[in-house]
């Protein structure tokens, strides 16, 4: 009953902010000075009378000074003092150019796929209505976000570029020509929860955010409901992840808000040891050594319904794995589904579908499978 009473009031909450409109509650307002952020360690939103700051945190250097942003609404004044090392953007933002799909999924879930007016890596575009633009010509293909297309960026004139940093990724280009970037490394979050936060600057981005700020909250209370439950079990079973590709296999660091999935989820993770908050490269023989007894592998693909034999024909070393030769290997064709899309923001959804699989006796108590299956022989 406290669980429908809850859910009851959200949605009455997420459907009270859905409408368009300049107030402050639909815009998400808070009282001046008010931190808006809690959960995220690299981005923090401040409210302020018609503007918010947003300072992004270099996750590579702890020494740089954080990136500054004043979101500013159109109808407001530009704040006077904000200092040359802010970035004014203006909201909510008419024309962006979005080089990531999560990003693109967000700004879909909050109805503001209109604000799209470029894309990078389009052939990996998943979400529908953007893909419908993209065929009708009203949002450009801007190339790769490793190397975007400058010209055509600059012939778009967007409000706001929404990049994905990498460490040694340069932006200076764009800003060189007075295009607002802001380089978003939520992916560099300890904890899904904060990762899932970030939904928050993107919902001020657009003007949605008092429903950013519902669905986030929503999300979270979902979320740490299943974490309670997957902490009650008193199984831990020991999981590894990925594969071998190319002679190295990547795994999350145990620092990463991967790693806190899996151990939110009632596993044992070999490689939480680890305080890196990226990836590990390592090699065959020492995910072997470590995880080589690992109950459940979970692995993701893309286009390809990987069976067992697959696997062992791709990587003979793969069949001394012990999850290989149980048959607990689990994976998710990531074409097929919208995992890489969902799970950022919603990690709830990722969180579910590890716990059907580690605690089968929950099964009746949990959503349906959503990304993983089992793997065929």
């Amino acid at each position: 009953m406290v669980r429908f009473i809850y859910i009851l009031l959200t949605m009455c909450v997420l459907s009270a902010c859905s409408s368009k409109g300049s107030s402050g509650k639909e815009r998400g307002d808070a009282p001046d000075g008010d931190t808006l952020t809690h959960a995220a360690e690299l981005l923090t939103l401040v409210a302020h009378d018609g503007w918010t700051m947003a300072e992004l945190t270099n996750p590579w250097d702890e020494t740089a000074k954080a990136r500054r942003y004043a979101l500013v609404e159109r109808d407001s004044e530009v704040p006077a003092g904000l200092g040359e090392d802010v970035t004014v953007v203006r909201v909510p933002v008419e024309r962006s150019v979005v080089t990531s799909s999560v990003f693109i999924a967000a700004i879909d879930e909050l109805g503001a796929t209109g604000s799209i007016a470029g894309v990078t890596d389009a052939e990996y575009v998943a979400t529908a209505s953007v893909k419908a633009a993209m065929a009708s010509g009203k949002i450009a293909d801007v190339g790769t976000s490793a190397s975007p297309t400058l010209e055509t960026i600059i012939e778009i004139s967007p409000d706001v570029v929404l990049a994905t940093p990498y460490a040694e990724s340069d932006h200076s280009a764009m800003t060189k020509m007075k295009i607002p970037v802001m380089e978003m490394a939520d992916y560099m979050e300890k904890t899904p929860q904060g990762r899932a936060e970030w939904f928050r600057l993107i919902g001020r981005l657009y003007g949605r955010g008092a429903e950013a700020d519902s669905i986030y909250e929503r999300s979270m209370a979902e979320y740490e409901r299943l974490r309670l439950m997957a902490a009650g079990m008193e199984a831990r079973p020991k999981v590894i992840t990925e594969q071998v590709m190319s002679g190295t296999w990547y795994v999350p660091g145990g620092g990463s808000y991967m790693a806190r999935l899996l151990t939110d989820a009632g596993a044992e993770y070999p490689f939480s040891d680890d305080s890196s908050a990226g990836s590990l490269a390592l090699d065959f023989a020492t995910v072997l050594d470590r995880a080589g007894d690992a109950d459940y592998w979970l692995l993701k693909t893309y286009g390809t319904d990987v069976t067992l034999r697959d696997l062992k024909a791709d990587y003979e070393l793969n069949g001394r794995m012990k999850a290989w030769q149980t048959g607990e290997v689990y994976a998710a064709n990531t074409a097929a589904c919208m995992m890489y899309e969902e799970f950022p923001f919603h990690p709830e959804r990722l969180l579910a579908d590890y716990m059907r699989i580690f605690h089968r006796t929950l099964t009746d108590s949990l959503p349906e499978a959503r990304y993983f299956h089992k793997v065929r022989p």
